[in-house]
């Protein structure tokens, strides 16, 4: 289950992956960006997936990719932090990351909350 809400004092999206991630619920989170059109521009995400089994495959990773670039036309620019804490949540995280490399998108793997909230605000 992904689950999200936005603070607007600081400008940002708090994520949540509980449980069982598929690739149809990862798309689903993408997409939904395209649609929140009182989302800041400029938008920063930390996303605590801490509690989430990941049933993906690397090559769905790419269908990920693939959706999020086509999602950040709407935005000048996406921070997104993501912090785990498993082997394969990192493993696939890490994957992700060297795959997602995009002008104005920036994802990067945290261990921690507290590290992932000081780049989000460092950005």
């Amino acid at each position: 289950m992904i689950t999200s809400r936005i603070d607007y004092d600081t400008g940002i999206l708090y994520v949540d992956f509980k449980g069982e991630i598929t690739l149809e619920d990862l798309l689903e989170h993408v997409t939904i960006k395209e649609r929140r059109s009182h989302y800041p521009k400029k938008l920063k995400i930390l996303t605590n997936a801490t509690t989430a089994e990941f049933f993906l495959q690397p090559r769905d990773l790419i269908v990920v990719k693939e959706e999020m670039a086509r999602t950040l036309k709407k935005y000048k620019v996406i921070y997104d932090a993501f912090v785990v804490n498993h082997t394969k949540s990192t493993a696939l995280s890490v994957f992700y990351m060297e795959l997602a490399t995009l002008d104005n998108y920036h994802f990067k793997v945290f261990s921690t909350k507290e590290a992932a909230e000081n780049w989000l605000k460092s950005n």
